[in-house]
């Protein structure tokens, strides 16, 4: 499986006639551009032979909200627990589309995630998304 730029999001050796089992994709921001993930340009069902898959995606007017990694347009605690998520067991299973430094460290990791959840409680006043 690759995503529409080459990257390479997974590889799996399936027994002829099984099917491909898909990672978890998200739409994505490229710039200031959002791009809503559409599918894959092939099947992968029923493989009888070495095939790419890639993702498709559709080029939308709607911007992206910094936070709201769950696409929701709702910045909330789940958004913070997707986060945590991504930090603890990588970008293949939980994907983000966004900047995450939210702290601003210069790293992404559960600090960033606890950061959201202040900003979550507590509002942009005291903890301000920076990214």
């Amino acid at each position: 499986f690759k995503d529409d730029d080459g990257t390479v999001l997974d590889t799996q050796t399936i027994l002829k006639g099984k099917d491909a089992v898909a990672p978890k994709m998200l739409d994505k921001y490229v710039g200031s551009n959002y791009y809503e993930f559409q599918g894959w340009d092939i099947p992968y069902t029923n493989v009888s032979s070495n095939l790419t898959v890639t993702a498709v995606y559709k080029k939308s007017v709607v911007e992206y909200i910094l936070g709201d990694l769950n696409n929701n347009i709702t910045i909330e605690t789940n958004d913070a627990i997707y986060l945590l998520y991504h930090v603890m067991l990588g970008e293949n299973k939980y994907p983000v589309n966004q900047p995450t430094d939210y702290n601003g460290d210069g790293k992404v990791d559960t600090n960033d995630a606890i950061y959201l959840l202040y900003h979550v409680m507590l509002g942009n006043d005291k903890y301000p998304l920076k990214g």
